[in-house]
């Protein structure tokens, strides 16, 4: 049984007194992260956002789910009541600033529910329904930047960002933001070397040539173009090539459907929205669906183009056979899968 303290309003109320501990300031329990949501596979997701909603449980939760479901008998044992919300620590981070987590312009709930939304009902969402995830807010919160997120995801925290475990890193973490003038290649290659596959919206500076946005140049990130239906790519799309010093490098890495995107917004419902931001999300879900079917892929997954010019995802020790791993999915009804993306130009 682990040990841990009562924070907020319920710290020394009369409802978490035990015989373990009377003064309710502390309780025992088994740490879980599966106490986060409905998590039937082992993929295990991130964002460089935060999303207000994902951490409680309303009172119509077991509705939704079906009273019988496997999840909902999960739940309540460990302690995740309809209604009730859930543990914070290792989940998200905010600078040690207690609270609730925060979505502070409704931008990374729509991209997280791309990668995991399904509300049991008719809005599936999702790429990956069934990932866990964990959030921090680099942009937007006035406590914490990239760079204190990458230490968290790469060991996450407490709330208070004591007792890191390297342990709970994601597989994927999904960046659908940008950082003119600072360089985060030395953060973003440790994240690398982690074996952490770093998804990244390649910008909405197009259509010029060299228009991809920071930090989406590195070689270790996968910066992602919006196409739309029809599969072209949208004008406001940043483009390639990149270079750096002497070399010049294919950007984006990958397209994906970023036009007229439905998903959700804070409040319980659900709007749509058009940028890179959208199509990064359906790759970071197309990576955990893959690490998914095959979970000896977690930390090996790569992006890299084929003798054929077709973009495919690859595990990093096989990506000189060409054995690629492809990704079909059923994007939003709008297009049906993530496949080659041949460009005559950086303009086409």
């Amino acid at each position: 049984m682990t040990p841990a303290d009562i924070h907020g309003p319920a710290r020394g109320s009369a409802h978490p007194v035990t015989r373990y501990r009377q003064d309710a300031t502390r309780t025992r329990g088994t740490l879980n992260n599966c106490g986060t949501g409905k998590t039937p596979w082992g993929t295990y997701v991130s964002g460089e956002e935060n999303w207000f909603g994902y951490f409680h449980r309303d009172a119509k939760d077991d509705d939704r789910r079906g009273k019988k479901d496997p999840s909902v008998l999960a739940l309540e044992r460990y302690g995740r009541k309809a209604g009730a919300a859930s543990r914070h620590d290792y989940n998200w981070y905010n600078g040690g600033m207690a609270g609730a987590p925060t979505d502070y312009n409704g931008h990374g709930t729509h991209t997280m529910g791309t990668i995991i939304g399904d509300d049991g009902g008719e809005n599936q969402i999702g790429v990956a329904p069934g990932a866990q995830w964990i959030a921090c807010p680099g942009v937007g919160s006035p406590y914490v930047g990239p760079f204190e997120c990458f230490e968290f995801f790469l060991a996450p925290t407490r709330l208070d960002g004591t007792e890191p475990r390297p342990d709970l890193a994601p597989h994927v973490i999904s960046n659908s933001w940008s950082g003119a003038g600072t360089n985060y290649q030395a953060a973003i290659q440790v994240v690398y070397a982690a074996g952490i596959f770093f998804s990244k919206s390649a910008g909405n500076t197009g259509p010029g040539c060299s228009t991809v946005t920071n930090p989406g140049q590195w070689p270790e990130v996968t910066a992602v173009a919006n196409f739309m239906q029809g599969d072209a790519i949208a004008s406001s799309s940043s483009r390639g090539p990149v270079t750096i010093g002497y070399d010049q490098y294919v950007k984006p890495d990958l397209a994906a459907p970023g036009t007229s995107i439905r998903s959700s917004i804070p409040g319980s419902i659900y709007g749509t929205m058009s940028g890179t931001s959208m199509a990064c999300p359906h790759v970071t879900g197309a990576v955990a669906l893959l690490i998914n079917a095959n979970p000896e892929l977690a930390g090996k997954i790569d992006v890299e183009m084929d003798d054929s010019g077709s973009i495919a995802f690859v595990a990093k020790q096989f990506n000189k056979s060409r054995k690629a791993i492809r990704a079909y999915l059923r994007f939003n009804r709008d297009i049906e899968k993530v496949g080659p993306v041949r460009l005559k130009s950086c303009r086409d």
